[in-house]
């Protein structure tokens, strides 16, 4: 399932929806999925990531043992930097006895963990309303990492890029060792469809000799 900006949009806004003790779910639960918007991270990756892992000095993270690298860095957005700023200040104020180095941590200060964060995420997908199915599955926490790559190749396409040739810095950046994995999860959205037509579709004047 590929989520439109809108439908991001309406996720982050129904972390508010959540049941919270401190107040902190919400706020954890929103900067996870903008995180995972806005750089494809695998979910598992996020909620492993450590307090040392994340420098907002550098605006870089650093995903430690995760399918076959034993490390990358991954450079973020200014934006995302802002947000994971903001994070940590409602982080501090709600949970300040916490003791966890996790980065993300739950509502009692502890770590988060994919499954609770899967279970959060189930609860916002209701709330929108998201009933599709895709190969009798709904949408998932993880389709923000296929959306991410589909959107990456509409911003190049859309700026005019040698997209071929990008490919493998997106496969890199993404955490994959084989651009060939990365095509994987490319899918065929109406807006890649329509720009695949503009791109291999003759015009109607060209005649084509046998």
């Amino acid at each position: 399932f590929i989520y439109s900006a809108e439908d991001v949009a309406g996720l982050m806004g129904a972390c508010d929806s959540l049941f919270s003790i401190s107040g902190l779910r919400r706020h954890t639960m929103r900067t996870l999925i903008g995180l995972l918007v806005s750089t494809g991270l695998r979910p598992g990756e996020a909620v492993r990531l450590r307090q040392h892992d994340v420098d907002l000095n550098l605006g870089e993270l650093t995903i430690n043992c995760s399918k076959g690298w034993k490390r990358r860095f991954v450079p973020l957005h200014l934006s995302t930097i802002a947000a994971l700023k903001t994070y940590c200040q409602y982080r501090n104020q709600l949970a300040p006895s916490s003791t966890s180095d996790s980065f993300f941590i739950n509502d009692r200060g502890q770590a988060l963990d994919i499954r609770a964060a899967g279970y959060a995420f189930n609860l916002l997908r209701s709330f929108q309303g998201f009933s599709c199915q895709n190969n009798g599955r709904r949408p998932r926490l993880y389709d923000l990492r296929h959306t991410f790559v589909c959107h990456r190749l509409l911003a190049w396409y859309e700026d005019d890029q040698h997209v071929d040739g990008l490919m493998p810095q997106l496969s890199q950046y993404i955490g994959h060792k084989k651009v060939s994995d990365t095509y994987w999860y490319i899918q065929a959205i109406p807006a890649l469809l329509n720009i695949a037509a503009h791109r291999f579709c003759l015009p109607e004047t060209e005649v084509i000799n046998e």
